[in-house]
């Protein structure tokens, strides 16, 4: 069981459906990515940025229904935020003050690190920041410098939430939400934004001119592990 915490889900229960033939055109993490990050907008329009636990459960459901086997995970987590002009670059994360649970959450299946959250850190930055890509890296190589993800916990698979009646409600229409925009997109959904994938994903968004992928090569040439909080 995950702790009891104000505005966050409480119930892990997966919303069953069948995954559509027509469905299959799209890759599922890709497809579950683009549908969570509408609901999330749509259901939370004014604080989408800071209710990472509610995309982790989404993805989550969506991902079991493509038959995927996802997991909830919960810990620490920097990216690089990048200035407009180039000349400011930080690692910045998901705060949580006076708490002793995760900071944030995201959700591994296989090898795969997936997490939209990134995506929402310009919206806070402590500085004008260009847009962030999805993440979606590859394990099967370690995470860059600029990326910073530590598990703190690993859930079950089926894990629930404690809470009151009022957030099992709200999450239980969140994940209504999504299976009703999944059945109802039956082509490919768009993604906002480009997928990290891996090293070469980046260097290929640094060749198309994507600026925080030229200022993430550029971190890695300047900075070193050992001046990284983790």
């Amino acid at each position: 069981r995950l702790p009891k915490a104000a505005n966050r889900p409480s119930s892990a229960t997966a919303i069953r459906g069948t995954w559509e033939l027509g469905m299959a055109k799209q890759d599922p993490i890709a497809r579950s990515m683009a549908i969570v990050d509408k609901a999330l907008r749509a259901a939370f329009p004014d604080d989408f940025d800071k209710r990472c636990m509610y995309a982790a459960f989404g993805l989550r459901s969506l991902l079991q229904e493509a038959g995927l086997t996802p997991t909830i995970v919960g810990g620490d987590f920097l990216c690089l935020a990048l200035s407009p002009d180039g000349k400011r670059a930080t690692l910045q994360g998901f705060e949580k003050p006076n708490s002793q649970e995760p900071s944030h959450f995201w959700v591994e299946s296989g090898k795969t690190l997936i997490d939209i959250g990134p995506h929402y850190l310009p919206r806070n930055s402590s500085h004008p920041s260009v847009p962030i890509p999805f993440v979606r890296w590859s394990l099967a190589a370690p995470l860059p410098r600029f990326l910073r993800y530590r598990a703190v916990t690993r859930y079950d698979p089926h894990v629930t939430l404690v809470s009151d009646t009022e957030i099992l409600s709200r999450m239980d229409d969140f994940l209504a939400r999504c299976q009703q925009a999944n059945r109802a997109a039956t082509g490919e959904v768009k993604l906002p934004t480009w997928q990290l994938r891996d090293m070469a994903s980046l260097q290929y968004a640094a060749q198309r001119g994507e600026r925080w992928a030229r200022g993430a090569l550029v971190f890695l040439q300047r900075s070193a592990t050992a001046q990284l909080p983790f």
